[in-house]
């Protein structure tokens, strides 16, 4: 029953179908004369198994669920670098500001209105 419904379908098939199935088995012979049919399933079968697509979630990394809090350097913890206490520094006094002087035009007033 496959050659008849086969033949019905190559009535329906354009020249470039029916020249593409006579390829294919064609093909087919050429495998199965070199005994190596079999092979091309099974490669085709771990194929399929193996396949990743690309950008899917299977293949994204987990994110890390929380960010662990950053530890103070020793020099904001006052320690030296084996991690003895440093002496207090000294507190400097900050100066007192400067009080400046306001600043002349440096045109006459009557070039600037």
């Amino acid at each position: 029953t496959k050659c008849s419904s086969a033949q019905r379908m190559s009535t329906n098939l354009s020249a470039y179908e029916q020249e593409r199935l006579k390829n294919i088995a064609a093909n087919k012979a050429a495998l199965v004369a070199l005994g190596i049919e079999q092979d091309v399933a099974s490669i085709r079968t771990l194929k399929t198994q193996a396949r990743t697509v690309k950008g899917s979630a299977i293949n994204k990394k987990k994110k890390a669920s929380s960010v662990p809090p950053r530890t103070k350097s020793l020099r904001q913890q006052n320690l030296d670098t084996d991690g003895n206490a440093m002496p207090d520094k000294p507190v400097v006094a900050t100066p007192d500001p400067v009080v400046r002087q306001p600043r002349k035009p440096s045109v006459p007033l009557d070039a600037a209105k």
